[in-house]
């Protein structure tokens, strides 16, 4: 019980001891099943293929991570744009054999990392989305989100993955400060691991992608951060596999625009502003024309490695 209270931060072990853990607590309400996928397509997250479309289906088909991830989407944009994008990397990691996951531990990382954030629908959205330093009470309000996501979750998941998934999102921020013996864990090493691993991968896309308090980092430059913050060997292979997996060099980045341009929103698109059915040159126009190539560049450029 000592090492219990040691693991999990504050507000994580109140929450997991509560009677009817795993209840509805009925703080807020689902937005309409109906529109919600369509929402979640027609962010640019979706269409200009910072996930895959593997993560996409994963989400599509499981409808408890559908509407909990729609209500960060209605919430506040960048965070929802946040937990999709460690979501698709925890799938990523978990196709890669050398991890180790069972199938349970797959979808508890897969759900934890989706969810991790869901408590920012509790915090104002313009401390979520203030450009400059935080005060202490701002800070304070955001901090509330890891307590109130704990309890928002509650039977809104399976019950089976509900205490390792709120272990998770209760104590992955501590996990950064490398005070915390995976091992040293209430429910088994698995999780521990998960836990660990998740830590590498919130920090790796935090740091890569643009926040209303900074801009975007050039990928070279977030894998040397990591690799001194994150010293063990396994931790840097974490992070190799990260940085090889989101990493573009021109062709790889040519084929991505490529990929996104021909997609079927973009050709659909095309179609109803042009009002026939357009050829290749003109799809490519009508990409350019709209500021399409500028948006993709702005989302991709970081991910370069030929240019940084």
């Amino acid at each position: 019980m000592e090492k219990e209270n040691i693991i999990i931060s504050n507000g994580v072990k109140e929450v997991l001891s509560m009677p009817g853990a795993g209840e509805n607590n009925g703080k807020k309400e689902m937005p309409e099943q109906s529109a919600t996928w369509e929402k979640i397509q027609q962010t640019e997250a979706v269409k200009f293929l910072d996930v895959t479309p593997e993560t996409e289906e994963n989400i599509k088909n499981n409808p408890e991570l559908r509407e909990l991830l729609g209500e960060i989407l209605n919430h506040d944009k960048g965070t929802f744009e946040h937990c999709l994008r460690t979501a698709d990397l925890a799938r990523e990691l978990n196709d890669k054999d050398d991890l180790g996951f069972d199938e349970k531990g797959k979808e508890i990382f897969f759900t934890a990392a989706l969810l991790h954030d869901t408590g920012k629908v509790y915090v104002d959205k313009k401390i979520l989305n203030k450009p400059g330093k935080l005060s202490d009470e701002e800070n304070a309000e955001i901090d509330r989100h890891i307590p109130e996501g704990i309890e928002h979750l509650k039977g809104k998941i399976p019950e089976e993955l509900y205490k390792p998934v709120a272990l998770i999102i209760g104590s992955h921020h501590r996990q950064r400060d490398r005070r915390i013996n995976h091992r040293e864990h209430p429910f088994g090493p698995e999780t521990g691991k998960i836990l660990r691993i998740f830590s590498i991968v919130d920090e790796f896309d935090s740091l890569l992608y643009e926040r209303p308090y900074k801009g975007a980092m050039p990928i070279n430059q977030v894998r040397e951060l990591l690799r001194k913050k994150f010293r063990r060997e396994e931790d840097g292979d974490i992070i190799d596999l990260l940085y090889n997996y989101k990493k573009l060099d021109l062709k790889s980045y040519l084929k991505k625009q490529k990929k996104v341009m021909d997609s079927p929103w973009h050709k659909q698109e095309t179609e109803k502003d042009l009002g026939y059915e357009p050829d290749r040159n003109e799809v490519a126009q009508h990409f350019m024309d709209k500021k399409y190539s500028e948006i993709f560049s702005k989302r991709n450029k970081h991910l370069r490695t030929d240019v940084n």
